[in-house]
């Protein structure tokens, strides 16, 4: 399976369906768009989402936002070290149906690439899962603050790999 670009907007909202079904659960004041799904005012912004289909249904997506700088992120206050232009992983949502089989991963790479192609100065995510941190650690992330309470509430790990020299 690949990760695919998602442009349009049926499957922007097949991916907020994905992100509400998989978070609502988990995080207390997820508000659903009445419809079963979730989005933010990130998604509006300087945003790419991937997606990763099975067949013709999308199974994993996720995002990677971009900010001039810190000030204007999610979790901005967890990286007083940084400066300079910031992308922002976030919104990793796997079906449980396909959970194990290295979706992460997959839209981990592609985030990153675009990533390295737009240039930010630093690259930016934030998660409790223990694997998760692992997985970004191994993709070139080091932890930089650990249980902070993240913009949803949860204490989690801020993660940031420098992609350029401020």
């Amino acid at each position: 399976m690949n990760a695919v670009r998602l442009t349009t907007e049926d499957q922007l909202q097949e991916s907020f369906r994905l992100r509400y079904g998989g978070w609502c659960d988990r995080i207390s004041g997820v508000q659903g768009m009445g419809d079963n799904t979730w989005s933010d005012q990130i998604d509006l912004s300087d945003t790419v989402h991937f997606g990763v289909f099975d067949q013709q249904t999308l199974v994993a997506s996720a995002r990677i936002s971009f900010h001039a700088s810190k000030l204007d992120t999610p979790n901005g206050h967890m990286f007083d070290e940084i400066s300079g232009s910031v992308g922002v992983l976030s919104r990793l949502v796997v079906h449980p149906s396909v959970r194990g089989q290295g979706l992460p991963g997959i839209l981990d790479q592609a985030r990153i690439e675009e990533a390295i192609e737009r240039k930010p100065a630093n690259l930016c995510a934030v998660s409790s899962n223990q694997r998760r941190i692992s997985a970004l650690k191994d993709a070139g992330f080091e932890v930089v603050r650990n249980g902070m309470l993240a913009d949803h509430g949860i204490p989690v790990a801020a993660l940031l790999r420098k992609l350029a020299d401020t």
